[in-house]
């Protein structure tokens, strides 16, 4: 429902003119009140979020010391695979007559 425009006038009765008057001074006083009230309660909010943003990122000696192991396994799987490529090449390389050198020299 649209507000019909106010026309500035003088208001004549005493009355109407003070019920008029207290209208618009708790308009505007409310105004702020809510606005600061909307900012207090912003402000929380951000304050909230970020102290579970800190939560999620702060690395427990649990966690460093996990992330650790996974990271030194995934590296032990990738040596046990080399040497496995390794050995086979240098068995190949027997079987074939050859004297074991990977290096790809003949001697």
């Amino acid at each position: 429902m649209a507000r019909t425009r106010v026309k500035l006038a003088y208001i004549t009765n005493d009355a109407t003119r003070k019920a008029t008057y207290k209208k618009r001074k708790k308009g505007l006083v409310n105004s702020p009140q809510s606005v600061t009230l909307k900012l207090v309660l912003l402000s929380t909010l951000l304050h909230e979020m970020h102290a579970i943003e800190q939560s999620n990122r702060t690395v427990t000696q649990e966690s460093l010391v996990r992330k650790r192991i996974e990271k030194v396994e995934e590296q032990l799987k990738r040596l046990r695979e080399k040497n496995r490529r390794k050995e086979l090449t240098q068995v190949m390389y027997q079987n074939l007559g050859g004297n074991g050198n990977t290096e790809g020299g003949l001697e």
